[in-house]
């Protein structure tokens, strides 16, 4: 709402909408960010000063191929877009709104990441790594390694990120087998500890676009369910549930 308040204020210049801004018009989830200023691309010598309400940025570093149109709002590209997050936003929002923004072009499979995503990423590092000295490079550059379009939600993607901090060796999106002989995919395996995780937290503490309840996944939560009623044969489930996932624990 507050963006397309602000597209209407915006008479003689239509702006860019940029950053966390951008990323509420693409949909992407922004964990953990709440009254964010709208972000702006104004171009130079028309920036004006920000205020409690926006956020106005040069245009400068951005060319014609880093805007689109969407529903009638100019707004940076979805690559970009995830660029600025990692540079410029708080790690969780930023690995939360990559996680997603990636299944968008590039889709996901539960045992691999797709080859166009991983190129991808190896392209936005190397751009990153040609800007030394620019504020948020080295930062994204890190965010952008650990970006995994398989996660699940919001939550995993915030569990993967403190489980990366804590130096913990995992994979995630596992499959292992029931008790019944039935095979369920996991959301974490712990490396050498014959361990599995599940993330399971509770629709409040998850907030979606531009700070919006993120809506929980009943058919999923069935399913786990079962999984737990059922039991691992190889490894001993453990899950994080009802707990803060913005703090390593």
């Amino acid at each position: 709402m507050r963006v397309l308040a602000v597209s209407a204020q915006s008479h003689s210049q239509r702006p860019v909408f940029c950053h966390t801004a951008a990323a509420a018009i693409w949909g992407l989830p922004l964990f953990g960010l709440r009254d964010e200023r709208v972000h702006l691309r104004i171009p130079d010598g028309r920036c004006g000063r920000s205020t409690s309400q926006i956020m106005r940025h040069s245009s400068r570093s951005i060319g014609e191929s880093d805007v689109v149109e969407i529903g009638g709002l100019f707004v940076t590209t979805l690559s970009k877009t995830m660029v600025d997050l990692a540079r410029f936003a708080n790690v969780e929002a930023a690995i939360g709104a990559l996680d997603a923004g990636l299944r968008v072009p590039f889709g996901t499979q539960r045992d691999c990441i797709e080859p166009q995503a991983l190129e991808w990423k190896l392209a936005q590092a190397g751009l990153l790594s040609n800007m030394p000295g620019e504020r948020g490079a080295r930062r994204a550059q890190s965010v952008i390694a650990l970006g995994d379009p398989r996660a699940d939600s919001v939550a995993e993607s915030v569990s993967r990120l403190q489980l990366a901090r804590l130096g913990i060796e995992f994979e995630i999106q596992v499959p292992v087998a029931g008790s019944g002989g039935r095979h369920y995919w996991v959301d974490f395996s712990f490396v050498r500890q014959s361990i599995v995780g599940e993330v399971d937290v509770a629709a409040p503490q998850l907030r979606g676009r531009a700070g919006e309840t993120a809506p929980r996944r009943p058919a999923r939560t069935r399913s786990r369910r079962r999984h737990d009623q059922r039991g691992c044969r190889d490894a001993s489930p453990v899950r994080r549930q009802d707990c803060p996932v913005n703090a390593p624990r």
